[in-house]
């Protein structure tokens, strides 16, 4: 499942930033196909137009060489810029769902927990023979180990992304506003190329966020498979071991950026609802100018 879940993050980032890259940078060229700017004859009346404007010591909306370096430039950065991003939120998502991976794996084992004995048990047994408490002492250890992997995983996680998660939260918030600014002028020529790269950049959130709030709902079910072991049957260092299980899978799922903001699906609304707010905000400032 999460190996599906991994092929599907990269074939679906890949293919949207193929699409995003098209739009972006082939409506000015519709643009000056359009306005007979590629023709000689015109080139004097009419500025070709580019994805992208850069102060530039030589000109690049008269010049047909100088025209041609400018859309190289915009090409290779904005593949540079968007393959960036994309590869550093399928990273995260990666991550993290390999994370829930470890959960769903241990609250497998946890559910089964004495098909995973590796002896015989007599459900009718009130409590377990020597020989059994042996092999739910190892099982328990086994547990807590892999558990404790995971939160040492978990806790490395936080800390080496903290900061590109607040990076790009940040970014998503200044963004989308901007972008859904550009929208706002309702003219084709800023559908076609602002619409698909608002859409890429919403579904790069959304998606990032989901994969952590899916996360945390698995390991908050940890705990509830921990009440489900048959702790009764035990002996009194078994009992002690589970309640040593059971403490610490009521640790929540700590992935914060900048070790402050949580991360989810709780932060993805609050972001969204903020941007449109700024771009309330802004487009008022644009419509009195």
């Amino acid at each position: 499942m999460i190996h599906k879940m991994s092929h599907f993050l990269v074939q679906f980032g890949q293919l949207y930033n193929f699409f995003g890259l098209l739009f972006f940078n082939l409506v000015p060229v519709y643009n000056n196909v359009r306005s007979g700017a590629y023709n000689s004859h015109n080139l004097g009346n009419v500025s070709l137009k580019q994805s992208g404007y850069y102060a530039l010591p030589f000109d690049c909306s008269t010049d047909y060489k100088g025209y041609f370096v400018l859309f190289c430039l915009d090409w290779y950065l904005s593949f540079t810029s968007t393959s960036s991003l994309i590869y550093i939120d399928i990273l995260l998502a990666f991550t993290v769902l390999h994370i829930r991976g470890h959960y769903k794996i241990l609250i497998q084992v946890i559910e089964n927990f004495e098909n995973h004995l590796g002896c015989n048990t007599n459900k009718n047994e009130l409590c377990y023979t020597a020989e059994t408490n042996h092999s739910v002492y190892l099982q328990l250890k086994r547990i807590i180990k892999h558990h404790q992997l995971i939160i040492k995983f978990t806790n490395m996680t936080s800390e080496t992304f903290g900061d590109i998660l607040f990076i790009t939260y940040g970014f998503h918030l200044s963004t989308l506003c901007l972008l859904l600014l550009q929208c706002s002028q309702m003219n084709t020529e800023a559908i076609l190329t602002y619409v698909p790269v608002t859409i890429y950049i919403l579904q790069q959130l959304i998606l990032l966020s989901i994969s952590f709030e899916s996360t945390r709902s698995m390991a908050e079910r940890l705990s509830t498979a921990v009440y489900c072991i048959p702790w009764e049957r035990m002996n009194t260092r078994n009992r002690r071991t589970v309640l040593i299980l059971l403490r610490q899978s009521q640790q929540p799922l700590n992935i914060k950026a900048l070790g402050m903001v949580d991360v989810g699906v709780t932060t993805m609304a609050a972001i969204i609802k903020t941007t449109f707010s700024y771009f309330i905000m802004l487009r008022t400032m644009a419509t009195e100018n």
